[in-house]
Parts: C-alpha cells; sequence; structure tokens
C-alpha cells in the first residue's frame, strides 16, 4: 500500500489541463469528456480556448506515439540493428509512453465520471492514421524518426500549457535524448507532422 502512494506522488497528475478542456461546451460536445459542463467552471476565453485545442493535440500525441512505439524494434529487427545497446535504448521507451497514456486516459476518465472519452481516442486514432500516411520513410529510418518528432513535439505543446502542464510529458520529451545514439538520422519530421495533425483539432467545427 505505501509503494502504491509513493508511485502517485512521483507521477501526479495535474487535472486542470483536463478542467478546462471540459469547460468548454463546444469542446465538451465534440471530444464528449463530460455529461454536463460543471457550473463552477465559465466558458474559456479565447486564450483559455486555443489553450484547450493545445491541450488536446498534446494528449493525441502522446496516445498515437504509443501506438508508433511497437514498430521502431520491428524495424529496427528486420534491419538487423534490434541488438545489445540499441536494443537497450529501444527498449526504454515504451514504459515511458505506455505509462504517460494510462495517466492521460486516467485523467479524462475521471473528468468523465469514470468513462473513457471516445472522441479523444477517435483524435488519437485520426492522428495515427494522418501521420502513417504521409510519412514515406522506408524502415528502419521511419519509426525512429516518427517517434522523434512527436515526443519533441509533446515537449513543445507541454511547454505552451503554463501552470496547465502535463507532467508526464516531461518524460516523453526525453525519448529522443534516449534514442539519440541509435546510427540513423534524424530528419527532423516535427513541423511537418504538427501541419498534418494540428488542423485534425484546430480546424474542426465547434
Amino acid at each position: 500500500m505505501e509503494k502504491m502512494r509513493t508511485e502517485r506522488v512521483q507521477y501526479p497528475v495535474k487535472s486542470e489541463v483536463v478542467k478546462r478542456i471540459i469547460a468548454d461546451q463546444r469542446l465538451r460536445h465534440d471530444f464528449n469528456v463530460c455529461q454536463r459542463l460543471p457550473k463552477k467552471l465559465k466558458p474559456p476565453t479565447p486564450a483559455e480556448f486555443r489553450r484547450n485545442q493545445e491541450a488536446v493535440v498534446m494528449l493525441a500525441y502522446v496516445a498515437a506515439a504509443y501506438k508508433f512505439v511497437d514498430e521502431l524494434p520491428t524495424e529496427l529487427e528486420a534491419a538487423g540493428m534490434y541488438r545489445h545497446s540499441i536494443k537497450r535504448q529501444a527498449n526504454r521507451i515504451e514504459p515511458i509512453l505506455k505509462k504517460a497514456s494510462r495517466h492521460a486516459e486516467d485523467a479524462l476518465k475521471a473528468a468523465n465520471n469514470g468513462k473513457a472519452s471516445t472522441g479523444y481516442y477517435d483524435v488519437m486514432d485520426a492522428f495515427y492514421e494522418a501521420i502513417d500516411n504521409c510519412i514515406s520513410l522506408e524502415a528502419p529510418e521511419r519509426a525512429y524518426n516518427i517517434l522523434l518528432a512527436m515526443c519533441r513535439n509533446v515537449g513543445i505543446y507541454n511547454q505552451r500549457l503554463d501552470e496547465y502542464h502535463f507532467v508526464p510529458a516531461y518524460d516523453v520529451a526525453k525519448i529522443p535524448s534516449i534514442l539519440a545514439n541509435i546510427p540513423i538520422e534524424d530528419h527532423k519530421l516535427d513541423n511537418i507532422i504538427d501541419m498534418v495533425v494540428r488542423p485534425i483539432v484546430f480546424n474542426r467545427e465547434y
């Protein structure tokens, strides 16, 4: 019991970002994160609404990166690179993304009376599909570059949230440094991927 309490303290999930998402009736309708608007929260200002969207993009990046993480070992193994130190590096990132994704789900469920957000998972799937379709690199450069770009973007969006940051995102943002010694060229796809997925959230009609 004591050990479980320690783990919660080590990886706290600040719920402010979720509160700000559910505060907006339009986001509530599209992303289905709550049954009704809490009376104690006022509708967000334009700046807060934009930050709501930034939060959705970041959380979708976390979840979509976790879906891509299984592809990296497969591509490295097919290229004969999945061994020794490279294998150890690659194996370190799956628990990080799994934990961050789980905390994102738990936070959304807590804000939605224990129910998962169907709309949020739709956005996650849309991110995965859009990235999968837009990157034409061959293995093993493909999965490696996608993961690096997505994790760096998680860190960028998390910084924009200021006091409403998502604590597990800090570990996700460290993944590129964990994988830095793998001898694959980093094509810096951060902006390309963000231009593809950002409109999925920002261009939605509310």
